[in-house]
């Protein structure tokens, strides 16, 4: 080592003093070091020196000590020592406090020319001055400059770039401005010019694989039309790092301010990736009250898109999202002012809070400027057997209302009015509540806020949706949850004659098993009929488990038998339009509820015999002679009511009483136990026969067995009592 002046310090070999001409050759310099003074002084005021922290390396020179004809040193001579370069020397930057040691050696250096240093004992700090080029591995082209000390005490510059800039990293990129080298590494106050893009930042920090800010004050691109297409985006005090290896400059925006884009129709939220084919993007876009989630958006000139998204939009006037929906295939337009979006695998989920719906949709479109959203299923309805529904498709639209327990339906197509909330689905073919079937009219269903269900009018309903057995059209429907709704509606009813009445309902409802149920009253007045052969008024009662519907009321006979007088009777049963029976209890009444006989009967004082079929008695106390009960029905072949037991009435020869009355021949008849009436003590009698009362003329022919228990001392009595009832009737 030589050292000079505490100044200069020169490490190497092969040193050869010169007695004659006084200097010292330094053929083999590893590096020189140097000591300057510090710009600071120190607490005693003096102005130490301070190690420069750059060495020059590979140096071949000489050491001129002083004048060789002052070897004394007697006469002044200012400029010595001096020292001389013969060869090309290197400042080389691949320090580990040096950025990392990110500058390798054999491709990032400074490359100095041969030099002089005069003065050596007694130089200023403003006199290291070492011209030469800079490499800096490709970052920039070669040029020249010269290295100088810097505010960190390191051998370094700072520069300006031409006018036209400096091209980077072979031509991906310009770069304009200042360009600083210190041990700090190679920095830069410019701007960068990258496919269309503009970077500007106050400190650029160049390294051989890459330059980054992480302060870039201004970031834009410049939109492009043509292909590739670019949009048009701003930033402020982004973060930078630009991959010329990959080709790529990726930016996130800082925390408190997004990335303007498109000309302010959107901002973005996250990470962009700029390459010379296509901007990517890893984050949220926010654009007319919509955001979209993604990990990977693609951005065109007026386009973006993602094949895997998660969009919301946000409510106008309440803080809530309006709309919602994740894993979507999605692209919007700021030219058609639309957005498309499509599910990707069965469906997915949308979400409507204000609504309080959701639904599993497979494509929908978002219209800006009207604020609607057009949803659609891509699948057809496939038929099935005859007599089936139609497959039901189409996004499935489900209420999350707490209280409405997932009423649910399926339309394949949809409208959501983001400005008054509400959703219109369209060819909705049936909404199953309870145990019923709503066909909507048209198909249209409305839902408004807090899943409030619009009232459907002209509607459907058939109940149970199992069975099918009842039928209300023209209906007014409110639907309040999956098991729960109430209406008004038409009812058809169809006769034998298939002879159609009509009734309305105007209270259908469910009960607590939810099972519906629908209840009307018939007034005498609507002339209403069973069949021809029966009128009927009073409730009329659906109930959906039923096959046909309850009568609860009064019923009539028709016929002209004057000796009959035509009653309502009350009764409460399920009718079956097509083979009636009505039930005739042991004790029938009529619709005061006032007692009524279905029986041959004789008077009180035994003075004559009559008949009542679901008719008055002449007098309450009337005995019955010949009783029926059981049900009540109308063989048409024979023109006759019948009234018995219902296994009597298909096969006469069965046991039990049987009444009946024909209306073509006014003719009463009856068979099974014929009670004679009279307490006759000891004798006990009990007949067996059958009776005809013909009431047109008034005659009774009895044809009957009797059993007679009793003593001979009373068969005289007996025998007469018989032969007066007869001669009576």
């Amino acid at each position: 080592m030589l050292c000079i002046g505490l100044v200069f310090d020169f490490f190497g070999k092969e040193f050869a003093f010169n007695y004659d001409k006084f200097i010292i050759d330094l053929k083999n310099v590893d590096s020189l070091r140097m000591m300057v003074k510090s710009r600071e002084p120190d607490a005693y005021g003096e102005y130490p020196l301070v190690k420069v922290k750059t060495v020059i390396e590979n140096i071949n020179g000489n050491l001129e000590i002083d004048n060789p004809a002052n070897k004394s040193g007697r006469k002044p001579f200012p400029k010595y020592p001096v020292f001389n370069s013969f060869k090309d020397s290197y400042a080389f930057y691949n320090k580990k406090q040096i950025q990392g040691g990110k500058y390798p050696k054999d491709k990032f250096y400074f490359h100095l020319e041969p030099f002089t240093i005069d003065s050596l004992d007694n130089f200023s700090n403003e006199g290291l001055v070492f011209k030469g080029s800079m490499e800096t591995a490709g970052i920039f082209p070669t040029f020249k400059e010269s290295l100088t000390l810097q505010p960190d005490y390191s051998l370094g510059f700072i520069t300006q770039a031409p006018p036209s800039g400096y091209p980077m990293y072979g031509g991906k990129g310009t770069y304009n401005a200042v360009i600083k080298l210190s041990h700090q590494g190679l920095r830069g106050d410019g701007s960068i010019n990258y496919v269309t893009s503009v970077t500007q930042s106050k400190d650029f920090i160049f390294f051989p694989d890459s330059t980054n800010a992480a302060i870039a004050e201004n970031f834009d691109i410049k939109q492009q039309k043509t292909k590739p297409e670019f949009p048009q985006m701003h930033g402020d005090n982004v973060k930078m790092h630009w991959a010329p290896m990959k080709d790529v400059m990726n930016v996130w925006n800082n925390k408190e301010k997004k990335i303007q884009s498109y000309n302010g129709q959107s901002e973005f939220n996250g990470k962009l990736s700029l390459t010379p084919k296509q901007l990517y993007g890893s984050g949220t876009t926010d654009f007319s009250n919509a955001k979209m989630d993604a990990k990977l958006i693609k951005f065109f000139s007026n386009t973006f898109s993602s094949d895997t998204a998660n969009f919301s939009l946000k409510a106008l006037d309440i803080a809530q999202l309006a709309f919602a929906t994740d894993n979507v295939n999605a692209k919007i337009d700021f030219d058609k002012r639309m957005g498309e979006f499509k599910s990707n695998g069965k469906g997915s989920i949308v979400k409507f809070p204000v609504n309080q719906y959701v639904c599993f949709m497979d494509n929908f479109k978002w219209f800006m400027d009207d604020a609607t959203i057009e949803l659609g299923s891509s699948k057809n309805p496939t038929a099935k057997a005859a007599n089936e529904d139609l497959d039901l498709v189409g996004p499935e639209f489900i209420s999350v209302h707490p209280k409405q327990d997932s009423l649910r339906f399926q339309s394949p197509s949809a409208k959501y009015d983001l400005k008054k909330y509400i959703i219109t689905a369209k060819e909705v073919k049936y909404i199953n509540v309870a145990d019923a079937r709503i066909y909507p009219d048209k198909g249209d269903v409305i839902i408004e806020k807090d899943a409030l269900m619009r009232t459907f009018a002209n509607a459907k309903i058939v109940a149970n949706a199992v069975t099918k057995y009842h039928n209300l059209y023209n209906c007014t429907v409110n639907v309040f949850a999956r098991k729960s709704y109430a209406g008004s509606g038409f009812y058809d009813y169809i006769d034998e004659l298939k002879t159609k009445q009509t009734f309305y309902f105007s209270n259908v409802s469910v009960d607590t098993t939810f099972q519906t149920y629908a209840e009307t009253s018939i007034a005498d007045s609507s002339k209403f009929r069973l069949s021809p052969n029966f009128e009927y008024k009073g409730l009329v009662k659906l109930k959906a488990i039923n096959q046909y519907l309850v009568f609860a009321g009064s019923a009539r006979i028709s016929h002209d038998c004057a000796a009959i007088p035509k009653t309502w009777f009350s009764f409460e049963s399920e009718v079956n339009p097509n083979n009636i029976y009505i039930p005739v209890s042991k004790e029938p009444l009529n619709d005061a509820g006032k007692p009524i006989a279905a029986s041959m009967m004789v008077t009180t004082d035994s003075t004559h015999f009559y008949s009542a079929f679901l008719s008055p008695k002449e007098s309450q106390n009337d005995p019955h002679v010949l009783p029926a009960e059981g049900l009540l029905f109308f063989d048409k072949g024979s023109r006759e009511y019948r009234i018995s037991n219902k296994e009597k009435l298909v096969e006469r020869s069965l046991p039990g009483n049987y009444l009946s009355l024909n209306t073509s021949t006014c003719k009463m008849y009856g068979e099974g136990k014929i009670d004679l009436g009279g307490d006759f003590g000891q004798v006990k009698v009990e007949s067996f026969g059958s009776a005809v009362h013909f009431l047109i003329p008034d005659s009774v022919i009895f044809d009957m067995i009797m059993s007679i228990d009793f003593s001979l001392m009373v068969a005289q009595l007996i025998k007469w009592r018989i032969k007066s009832w007869v001669c009576r009737s």
